[in-house]
């Protein structure tokens, strides 16, 4: 979709200050969140550092599990534990719509 129509608004330097902080916390362009806001969507706001940092966590606990699932000689267990990995991603994947994204399934 081309945007090519031009909107000009002013603002006071306290609704300016007020605009990007609610962009920055949802993590989006200024333009970006006025866009969402005329759609009608109410935009969440982004989560914390600690988010990041249990999600990152996360994912290294399902590599390791991953690579002990390769390593495993009993193809039931092997088989197991490779399927365990695949629901635990799956999981991450559905946190990391909900939280960043606000959409649930």
């Amino acid at each position: 979709m081309k945007r090519n129509k031009r909107r000009e608004i002013l603002l006071t330097e306290e609704e300016a200050a007020d605009l990007k902080r609610k962009a920055q916390a949802v993590r989006m362009s200024e333009s970006r969140l006025i866009r969402q806001l005329i759609k009608g969507y109410k935009p969440t706001e982004a989560p914390g550092g600690e988010f990041f940092t249990t999600m990152n966590m996360l994912a290294e606990h399902v590599d390791r599990l991953e690579k002990l699932s390769g390593r495993e000689r009993d193809i039931e267990t092997r088989n197991l534990l490779f399927d365990e990995c695949m629901n635990m991603k799956e999981f991450r994947l559905k946190l990391v719509k909900k939280y960043l994204t606000g959409k649930e399934e």
